[in-house]
């Protein structure tokens, strides 16, 4: 998990620049909290507090997470800002009486879809079908720490969160939407004995991220520092690619590769 950034006070909102991304939490539980990232050149993003809840006005804790609560005081919802430039909103639902179902308006360009993806995460992509943002599949968790059902249904710009609960389970259950504009938190330049190597982190949605978003990584990391060379693009488009790769804490992109198509670099293990 991503550092937690705690963010100033400006005006009615948190404000913070992590990773690249301009983020506003705001106080008023009605406003938007928005996400925008100009190295990348897209639009802003923004996402409402689920429709179902009736909060009050934010309070900030000592981490920076913004605390919504209820009429009666108990919290309702949270949102944090994170290292890598995303943005975690997790509800907690007190009782079994409350609704089975959190409902988040996502505010996009004219023209933007959302896809649900087969692992549970929902893609948002631009008129031109690029890539905008990325929202990881969601957990549900009880009073015990025991997983919960719970899965994302798409609705024109808005995400559904349904979450399977009864009588029996153990309250308060929370439950986690985690949205993401980037693929790649940063980019290190490293010189070493064989030349320049270039050392990207990936977000935790980009490390998930679907096939259509992979040459949105390629551009996002040419943004972030990584030079426009195809033996560079076939060597970090072949980590997501490859799912042992994937997995690694940077996708290094060594400046001394030979360019051999991105076969053969995937068949070399994105090290040709």
């Amino acid at each position: 998990m991503a550092d937690v950034v705690v963010p100033h006070a400006e005006g009615t909102a948190l404000e913070a620049t992590s990773a690249h991304v301009d983020i506003s939490v705001p106080v008023e539980p009605e406003a938007l909290i928005t996400l925008d990232d100009d190295s990348v050149g897209s639009s802003p993003i923004g996402i409402a507090l689920p429709d179902e809840l009736e909060v009050s006005a934010g309070l900030v804790a000592d981490d920076g997470t913004v605390v919504y609560s209820d009429a009666d005081g108990g919290t309702e919802a949270a949102a944090q800002i994170l290292e890598d430039g995303s943005v975690r909103i997790q509800t907690v639902i007190p009782d079994a009486t409350a609704s089975h179902e959190y409902t988040y308006e996502l505010d996009v360009p004219v023209g933007s879809s959302l896809t649900a993806q087969p692992d549970g995460s929902v893609e948002v992509s631009g008129p031109d079908g690029a890539f905008l943002a990325g929202i990881v599949a969601p957990w549900a968790k009880d009073a015990n720490g025991n997983d919960l059902p719970t899965s994302y249904r798409v609705e024109g710009t808005s995400v559904v969160q349904v979450v399977d609960f009864d009588a029996t389970t153990a309250f308060p259950v929370v439950a986690d939407s985690w949205l993401f504009v980037d693929l790649i938190s940063k980019v290190t330049r490293v010189n070493t004995t064989l030349g320049v190597s270039y050392q990207v982190a990936p977000t935790a949605y980009g490390r998930v991220a679907p096939e259509a978003a992979l040459w949105a990584t390629w551009t996002e990391a040419v943004s972030k520092g990584v030079p426009n060379r195809q033996n560079l693009q076939e060597q970090l488009i072949c980590h997501p690619m490859t799912y042992v790769a994937r997995i690694k804490s940077t996708w290094n992109v060594d400046t001394w590769r030979p360019t051999v198509g991105l076969a053969r670099t995937i068949a070399a293990k994105c090290n040709p």
